[in-house]
């Protein structure tokens, strides 16, 4: 009787072994995938980083563009309003664009702008907020 006590006892013991093992085995696997999965986020979190610095870099260089064209149509006699009609933006919005144009440089120019920020960046925030009201 004593020896059977015994033997559940031992088998009772190492069951709970055996769980506390595979709880700590699980344990380390979650924390292995957790580990993965927050190298993977950072990459991508770096990756977006990037695809957001080469949109702007490449949208900047389209509204160098509009703002050119802008000021061209102004150098051939059209309006402001002319401007904003053919456009279809507002005239607060073709203003902006023709000063942003009187702004930049001449082609080959080198000048320095003492702001910290590229006029064509505020530009842009103004040409939004323009066709954002009413």
């Amino acid at each position: 009787m004593m020896d059977r006590r015994r033997a559940v006892e031992r088998q009772r013991e190492q069951i709970v072994s055996d769980a506390v093992r595979e709880y700590w085995l699980a344990w380390q696997s979650i924390s292995k995938i957790e580990q993965r999965r927050d190298r993977r986020i950072r990459a991508l979190h770096d990756k977006i980083g990037h695809l957001e610095q080469a949109a702007a870099t490449d949208i900047a260089v389209h509204q160098t563009r509009q703002t050119a064209a802008v000021a061209r149509m102004n150098e051939h006699g059209c309006s402001t309003d002319d401007i904003a009609e053919l456009l279809e933006i507002s005239v607060k919005a073709a203003r902006q664009l023709l000063a942003a144009g009187r702004a930049e440089p001449e082609p080959g120019a080198q000048t320095a702008h003492p702001e910290s920020e590229p006029p064509l960046n505020e530009l842009q925030r103004s040409v939004e907020s323009a066709e954002q009201s009413p």
